[in-house]
C-alpha cells in the first residue's frame, strides 16, 4: 500500500481542489491520500470537499501566506515542516510518495 503525502501552504489549495477533482474517480486513492495543511481554515475547506482524505491540521502561524517567498525563513521553515512530516509518515507507513498538487 502506497500513502500519498501531501504538505501544502495556503497558495497551493486551488491546486489540491484541482487534484481532488480530477482524481475522485480513482478507487482507492483519496483513501491512502494525506494531506497536511498550516492551519483549521484549510483543514475545513479540504474536508469539505472530500471526506475520503485524511487532512491534519498543523498550525503553523509563522507560515502565513505572505512569508512564504521563495528563499525567505518562512519559505525555509515550511520545507523543513514538509521533511518532518516525510519522515514522520515513513515510521508509521513504508511506502510513501511526498508530493505537491
Amino acid at each position: 500500500d502506497l500513502l500519498l503525502l501531501f504538505v501544502i501552504s495556503r497558495a497551493s489549495m486551488p491546486a489540491m481542489f484541482s487534484w481532488i477533482c480530477n482524481t475522485e474517480k480513482i478507487d482507492g486513492l483519496h483513501e491512502r491520500t494525506l494531506v497536511l495543511v498550516l492551519n483549521a481554515e484549510m483543514f475545513s475547506m479540504l474536508q469539505a470537499r472530500s471526506r475520503r482524505i485524511k487532512v491534519v491540521a498543523s498550525e503553523q502561524p509563522q507560515l502565513s501566506p505572505n512569508r512564504l517567498l521563495r528563499g525567505s525563513k518562512g519559505y525555509l521553515m515550511l520545507q523543513i515542516l514538509r521533511v518532518q512530516a516525510l519522515l514522520s509518515a515513513l515510521s508509521f507507513h513504508r511506502k510513501v510518495f511526498f508530493t505537491e498538487p
